[in-house]
This record gives C-alpha cells, sequence and structure tokens, in this order.
C-alpha cells in the first residue's frame, strides 16, 4: 500500500494538507534541519485541530545521545497526542568508534523502550532515525 505523508510547519499547512486527505501529516521545523522539532506548544494546537482525524508524527530533533535529554524531549512530544515520535541518532562511521557507538545505541534504544513502554505515553509508536556521522 502507497501513501502520502506531508511534512507542514504550521496550522496553515496542517489544514491544507488534512483537506487534502493526506495519510500522515509529519510535523516539523526544516528551518533548523531535516529532523527540526516544532514547539512542543505548536504540535498540541495542530493535534488539536486534526483531532485523530488522520495520523500525525512529530520530531524531537537530533538529539545528543543522552538517555535522559532524549526521554524527556519525547515524553514532551508524546503528551501532545502524536501518534508517532521521530528523533534522529547520531551513530558514528569511524571504524575506531563505531563498535563503541553500536554498543551505546543498543543501550540507548533498550533505555528509550523502557522507560517509554513505562510512561504510558498517548503516542503509539517511537521511531529512531539514525544518521550516520564522522564524529562520535
Amino acid at each position: 500500500m502507497t501513501g502520502m505523508l506531508a511534512s507542514v510547519k504550521n496550522l496553515v499547512e496542517a489544514e491544507f494538507v488534512f483537506n487534502a486527505k493526506v495519510d500522515i501529516i509529519d510535523l516539523k521545523q526544516p528551518e533548523f534541519g531535516a529532523l527540526g522539532a516544532l514547539p512542543v506548544e505548536l504540535v498540541t494546537k495542530i493535534v488539536e485541530k486534526i483531532n485523530r482525524r488522520c495520523p500525525v508524527s512529530a520530531t524531537v530533533g537530533d538529539l545528543p545521545m543522552n538517555a535522559e535529554i532524549i526521554f524527556n524531549a519525547v515524553s514532551e512530544m508524546a503528551k501532545t497526542g502524536v501518534d508517532f515520535v521521530k528523533m534522529g541518532v547520531s551513530i558514528s562511521t569511524k571504524p575506531s568508534l563505531s563498535k563503541k557507538s553500536r554498543i551505546n545505541f543498543i543501550i540507548l534504544c533498550r533505555t528509550i523502550r523502557f522507560l517509554f513502554i513505562r510512561s504510558r505515553l498517548k503516542s503509539k509508536y517511537l521511531y529512531f532515525i539514525l544518521v550516520s556521522s564522522p564524529i562520535s
């Protein structure tokens, strides 16, 4: 099945793509990068306006690999009621750091998953978007 995801950065754009009958409304701020996050308050307004008539996703941005920072950002975004929470995670591509990066990423994913499940947040899914980086 093929569907249409439309990325928007404000309420006017969200209403426009909703009326165009897209399959998923994706909330992000491209001025802050490919995974730039919108303010939580704006995401809440858009989610309330769409009122579960269309799935909504939102990103928390590119965050440092710190479980507490990530969990707090994901928790705040999930409280908005979005259906999908997305985040970027940088993984080093340097051979000397790649094994350490993979281990840290696995630990981070397990920690976030555990906290996410335990918190019973409104959002249904948490997506990790891997971003290869030459630095650790």
